[in-house]
């Protein structure tokens, strides 16, 4: 597509000219916030204000790419030109997301940018100005992210933003920064602050959610093998623990919950390990994870468990669950 071609299939190039470049100007990075929900609202919420739905700019967009010849070599110059800066400033979000862990590995990114953008181009023409977009942003991350179905504002009011303890938020990072599967004794864990995180039940965001563990000593024999890989590991009497997320009846959970760390408490001793989900017990109302080869602590003893969950969207929490018995499995 030429100069020519340009000026005869828009009428009005000056408005499309500010369009872009104003764009461009109000995206021009991503900042890392440490979490790719907020980085991607920082993003977004900047593409549509009150210049974009007055100036009739959208239109001369549309317009132009409707008139444009039908050519693979005209739709990425348009395309190009439209979007300009901010689907790689958004894409860049999204690849930190899945490095960060809040977004799964094998992430469609390409699709989630196409989704913004026809979110954007939608508000653009139709949208009647930057407050409607500033209030559609946070749901179409819900939906994006999560695989949150939008509600209607009452959500607001019957589901309140949690507010975490800051000793429970300590205590949440302080998991992130211990390597997992070790044995620590209780002197070196803030266990004080854990006490502060709500037992068995809890709401991560707006998903209430409730745990359950299952606690076992493997009393099968340890693996025979000359594989240098499998030879030294004595899985008797190593503890186990499988950990269970659920939601009642009336919710969903969205796809990227995940229960990531497990702290079981013996007496003077603590172990603190990775969990990892079992993908064919997940539904859309529960999902387990579990790790093996623990201390190997008596059976029927009486532990206290912490299970740490987190979500794509940025919420998270620790919940407890005491007096658990490790039980046998054989």
């Amino acid at each position: 597509m030429e100069r020519d071609d340009l000026y005869r299939i828009c009428p009005r190039p000056d408005l499309l000219y500010a369009e872009v470049v104003g764009r461009e100007r109000l995206v021009s990075d991503g900042p890392d916030l440490g979490d790719t929900r907020s980085e991607l609202y920082h993003v977004l919420v900047r593409l549509i204000g009150p210049y974009s739905v007055l100036s009739g700019a959208t239109t001369e967009m549309v317009r132009l790419a409707l008139n444009a010849p039908r050519d693979d070599d005209s739709d990425e110059r348009i395309r190009e030109l439209i979007e300009r800066r901010w689907r790689s400033v958004v894409t860049t979000v999204l690849e930190r997301g899945t490095v960060r862990g809040d977004l799964p590995p094998d992430a469609d990114i390409e699709a989630m940018v196409n989704i913004f953008a026809g979110a954007v181009t939608y508000h653009s023409l139709f949208g009647k100005g930057e407050a409607e977009w500033r209030h559609a942003v946070p749901m179409l991350l819900d939906m994006v992210l999560s695989g949150v179905v939008p509600l209607r504002n009452q959500r607001h009011f019957e589901n309140p933003p949690i507010n975490v303890s800051a000793a429970v938020e300590r205590a949440f990072k302080w998991i992130g920064h211990v390597p997992t599967g070790t044995v620590l004794p209780t002197a070196e864990v803030p266990l004080m602050l854990m006490s502060q995180a709500p037992q068995n039940r809890a709401a991560i965001g707006d998903y209430p959610v409730t745990v359950s563990v299952r606690l076992h000593s493997d009393l099968m024999p340890g693996i025979r093998s000359n594989d240098p890989l499998f030879r030294d590991i004595d899985s008797r009497n190593r503890l186990s623990a499988t950990v269970r997320v659920a939601t009642d009846k009336k919710r969903i959970l969205p796809s990227h919950l995940r229960a990531d760390r497990i702290l079981v408490v013996h007496g003077d001793e603590v172990w603190v390990a990775p969990l990892v989900e079992a993908p064919a017990t997940r539904t859309s109302r529960e999902f387990s994870a579990g790790v093996g080869l623990g201390p190997r602590w008596e059976p029927r003893s009486l532990v206290d468990v912490v299970v740490r969950l987190r979500a794509a969207d940025g919420s998270s929490g620790l919940i407890r669950l005491i007096d658990q018995v490790i039980g046998t499995s054989s």
